[in-house]
């Protein structure tokens, strides 16, 4: 049971120690001007950006005392619009309309399509890719305008991949003129208990930073109108510094040389054995 107990503890603290602010490359003031057992504000654009880890690198802080938060949907969507590049394909003949979101990390489910007049009935699959070489199929659908209806969406898991596109076979129709490819995703907030008031900091972008797990997640009241919180503008941290990477990592050659060698004087020795054993 002791043991246990040590190691629970043990856990617990390194799970706690996981912010320093050293390796947060970014932050945001927070100002609070009176307190709100929920406060709250809309993750935008720059924070989609500067996140390495898709949003688990997210600590807020307050006197260097990290501060509980947790991120949630609401019912409202962020729209991203885009312009496609468009390529004509003959095989199958078909539209391919590819986007660069910019960065790896504004997450997306949806995409809409803006399309000249006329009546159409096309089928159309969706792609998602980190490096626009290898792509993989994340959806499929139809897109449409009757005379009394039309369907111009299509969805999909959510992705996020700096690179989108969007295939539309066309059979032997003309290509469709499509005029903006639109993006979006259920807006995101995070929420944190603000008690005092003052400045909290917002810190985020760093590499490897797991997810944290908060007991505000199940303690939150459920029926409350969340303070909206006022964020500043996105500032360099002034004690980042980036992590030095592993002795191995900086000199691969050196690792690879040693292996090499390594494997050869293994070889030698074991051909010394075997002749050795026959004779």
């Amino acid at each position: 049971m002791i043991r246990l107990l040590l190691s629970l503890t043990m856990a617990y603290a390194l799970a706690r120690a996981d912010f320093d602010p050293a390796r947060w490359q970014f932050r945001r003031s927070i100002a609070i001007a009176k307190p709100a057992s929920v406060a709250s504000f809309a993750v935008d654009r720059s924070l989609y950006q500067g996140s390495r880890a898709e949003l688990d690198d997210v600590r807020i802080v307050r006197d260097q005392v990290e501060t509980p938060c947790i991120i949630r949907k609401v019912e409202a969507l962020d729209e991203f619009p885009m312009s496609p590049a468009l390529m004509q394909d003959a095989s199958p003949p078909s539209t391919v309309l590819t986007v660069d979101l910019g960065f790896q990390g504004l997450p997306h489910d949806r995409a809409q399509l803006m399309i000249e007049p006329g009546q159409f009935y096309r089928a159309v699959t969706a792609e998602s890719s980190r490096d626009s070489i290898k792509w993989k199929m994340i959806g499929a659908g139809a897109i449409f305008r009757t005379a009394d209806k039309g369907a111009f969406a299509i969805t999909f898991s959510e992705q996020w991949d700096r690179y989108f596109r969007i295939r539309i076979l066309n059979r032997d129709n003309p290509p469709l003129g499509v005029r903006v490819l639109m993006l979006s995703d259920e807006r995101r907030v995070i929420e944190f208990p603000a008690e005092a008031t003052g400045k909290y900091w917002l810190y985020y972008g760093s590499a490897g930073a797991h997810r944290p797990s908060y007991d505000f997640a199940e303690t939150r009241p459920r029926q409350v109108n969340a303070l909206v919180a006022e964020l500043g503008a996105e500032e360099k941290n002034p004690v980042y510094h980036e992590m030095e990477k592993p002795w191995t990592d900086r000199h691969p050659v050196v690792l690879y040389g040693v292996l090499a060698a390594a494997i050869l004087v293994m070889g030698f020795v074991a051909v010394r054995f075997l002749i050795k054993m026959q004779s």
